[in-house]
């Protein structure tokens, strides 16, 4: 039997008040849509997702962002774990990716990335982010974001959801982000539906 190559997906949501809908509609679908992901893709890949979220800097929160799932190919504990997010703050227009994405690359104690493994941020949200923005006396600007991902191998897959469809923001963060890192923004991306949009994008880049 021919080597599996390994594959590890983690889905960053913004969990911002904003993305209830679409937060709602990920809990509806994860499991379900993860199971068929991995049964598609079992002959060639050896497949772990994880899940982490967002939010913004000021606006009452305890943290802007978490690893809510390591990878794991366990879909039940995907699922208890999407299941325990809630859209909530928001505070002003622009959120925390950059942080979120730097330290989601970073922490692979705690995101789990495996050695060799093909790497994925499926990234969604409908807000650009703070550039610098700073948590508990970390600072980090978007050149170090991408600077982290490409140092991890980690490919960036942005998804600007819709109807706020503003991922991108005046400086194009999101083309930015993603073209430093061989990934691609989708626009406009309906809230219905996302989990398994997000998979099938993946599946066609592979």
């Amino acid at each position: 039997m021919a080597t599996r190559g390994l594959l590890d997906i983690v889905l960053m949501c913004d969990a911002t008040g904003s993305m209830s809908t679409a937060i709602n509609n990920v809990k509806t679908d994860m499991k379900n849509a993860t199971e068929v992901f991995i049964k598609q893709l079992g002959t060639q890949w050896d497949v772990n997702v994880g899940v982490a979220w967002y939010r913004d800097v000021g606006d009452g929160s305890h943290d802007i962002y978490d690893n809510a799932c390591p990878l794991t190919a366990d879909t039940a504990l995907i699922e208890r774990r999407v299941q325990a997010i809630t859209a909530t703050g928001g505070g002003d227009t622009p959120e925390a990716q950059i942080f979120a994405l730097y330290n989601c690359a970073f922490q692979e104690f705690i995101t789990g990335w495996r050695q060799g493994s093909e790497r994925y941020i499926a990234w969604f949200g409908d807000q650009y982010g703070h550039d610098p923005v700073g948590f508990q006396g970390q600072q980090i600007n978007s050149q170090q974001c991408i600077d982290m991902l490409k140092q991890k191998g980690i490919k960036v897959i942005a998804f600007s959801m819709a109807p706020t469809n503003n991922l991108e923001g005046p400086n194009k963060q999101a083309t930015k982000i993603t073209s430093a890192t061989g990934g691609s923004v989708k626009y406009n991306v309906a809230q219905d539906g996302v989990v398994r949009f997000i998979y099938d994008v993946i599946q066609g880049n592979l």
